[in-house]
């Protein structure tokens, strides 16, 4: 018995296949016996993109099979002569490649997705307030606590400047304090803040804060 899972991977990736036959059947007038496999990348490139390694490589093997077993003996993707059957054989190593690179792709990509989930978690989870920018100083992140001191929903903060968002002055004068996260981004040192430091939240409220600023780095060194 087939499960839902592998239905729901590999059963797209066959109605793929069919419709790309049925569509390289309805160009059959136009394009004749020439480039027999066209529509078939896309069913493949589709396939892999949707279950990834086995629905893609399903996909192209069924591509295959459809030209050799479905087309009409006597039409337009009848596979005759010897080029064609070679044709075919490439056909099935290019789709096999593209499978494979967009597997790599994906997977690539699931990690990322997996790693960026971590460090959200991680976020959460500290009770200080914690700002995370891109090497331009706009926001790609903040935790619950620093919603609540900035007053700025993260959904409202995430690509903002970071000044708009961590807007502090000196306790004294009231007059704009450097930002330490913009020198920690220029020169690529951790900076921590001046004393008497205030923060100013976006409801008014003004927070004593300490705080301290650390470039994040690539593997390769550059800044991240």
């Amino acid at each position: 018995m087939v499960s839902h899972a592998a239905l729901r991977a590999y059963g797209p990736a066959l109605v793929a296949v069919v419709l790309a036959l049925g569509l390289r059947q309805l160009l059959a007038p136009w394009l004749g016996r020439g480039y027999p496999f066209v529509t078939y990348f896309v069913a493949v490139g589709f396939a892999a993109a949707w279950g990834g390694r086995g629905p893609g490589l399903c996909a192209a093997f069924a591509s295959a099979a459809a030209t050799l077993l479905l087309a009409d003996p006597a039409g337009s993707l009848a596979l005759a002569t010897r080029e064609e059957r070679f044709g075919l054989l490439i056909f099935v190593l290019a789709a096999s490649a593209l499978v494979l690179l967009i597997d790599s792709r994906r997977r690539a990509v699931a990690r990322a997705l997996a790693h960026g989930e971590l460090l959200r978690t991680t976020l959460a989870s500290i009770g200080d307030a914690v700002i995370t920018t891109d090497a331009q100083a706009r926001i790609t992140d903040l935790n619950a606590v620093a919603e609540q001191l900035t007053a700025w929903p993260r959904v409202d903060a995430l690509g903002r400047p970071l000044d708009e968002v961590f807007r502090i002055v000196d306790e004294q004068s009231g007059a704009p304090a450097p930002n330490p996260a913009l020198r920690a981004l220029s020169e690529g040192v951790i900076v921590g803040l001046a004393n008497h430091t205030r923060l100013l939240a976006r409801d008014r409220r003004v927070w004593p804060i300490d705080d301290s600023a650390a470039p994040i780095r690539r593997a390769d060194g550059s800044l991240l």
